[in-house]
């Protein structure tokens, strides 16, 4: 038996001792469906020969038409979900790209690669709101102080430079400040806002903080 027909039988066994719960042929391809499963369930397999070159996006159809009649994500959908976004991101179908890596980041949200990836389209397509939007969400999932401020100031900046929101970018400075008092970037960013909306009152008390904050850095410490 030569090497061919030995993989052929070889892969002929293993689909069949591991029936998928759904399977797609397509163009000379088999694609199973797990819905959860793991091992060779999962897969895309040649059957043979297709009658078109299966280009990225050809797949991304697929697996975008079969996620489609999917109601709940597990793992392997959500995978498949941050696949097809990648293909149609590279593509330059942004609005697809978005929606696909959407689900996948609502699947598992506490992924920076899949919040970077939905961060970096919006940032492409200039959606400043969206933007604030998302930070907002993540910082439900970010408990470090230095994570928490990371989001924050970007939050703040949106609102302040794209979006034109003076008050709100007050509002997230002070939770920024909220988080570390010492934090210079905000403390800096208040000064000038409270100074550009005239209010003074919260100005005048920002500055006494300060003051007060740079009195104590001047106190020797007892040992």
């Amino acid at each position: 038996m030569n090497m061919d027909r030995l993989s052929a039988s070889v892969e002929e066994a293993c689909l069949n001792a591991w029936p998928a719960l759904k399977e797609i042929f397509y163009d000379g391809w088999l694609i199973r469906l797990a819905e959860g499963h793991t091992r060779r369930t999962n897969s895309v397999n040649v059957i043979g020969p297709g009658r078109y070159d299966l280009a990225e996006k050809r797949l991304a159809e697929i697996y975008a038409t079969e996620l489609e009649r999917v109601n709940g994500d597990d793992p392997t959908t959500a995978n498949l979900s941050a696949r097809t976004g990648e293909i149609f991101a590279s593509q330059g179908d942004h609005d697809r790209a978005l929606a696909f890596y959407r689900r996948a980041l609502a699947f598992e949200p506490e992924s920076d690669a899949l919040f970077q990836a939905v961060d970096a389209l919006l940032q492409r397509t200039g959606r400043h709101e969206e933007r604030v939007s998302l930070y907002k969400s993540g910082l439900d999932h970010k408990y470090e102080p230095s994570d928490r401020l990371r989001f924050l100031h970007t939050i703040a900046g949106l609102e302040r430079r794209e979006l034109s929101r003076p008050d709100a970018a007050i509002d997230t400075y002070r939770q920024a400040i909220d988080v570390d008092e010492n934090d210079a970037s905000a403390l800096d960013a208040l000064t000038e806002l409270y100074g550009q909306r005239e209010r003074y009152a919260d100005l005048s008390e920002l500055l006494l903080r300060r003051a007060e904050q740079e009195r104590a850095a001047l106190r020797p410490h007892v040992v």
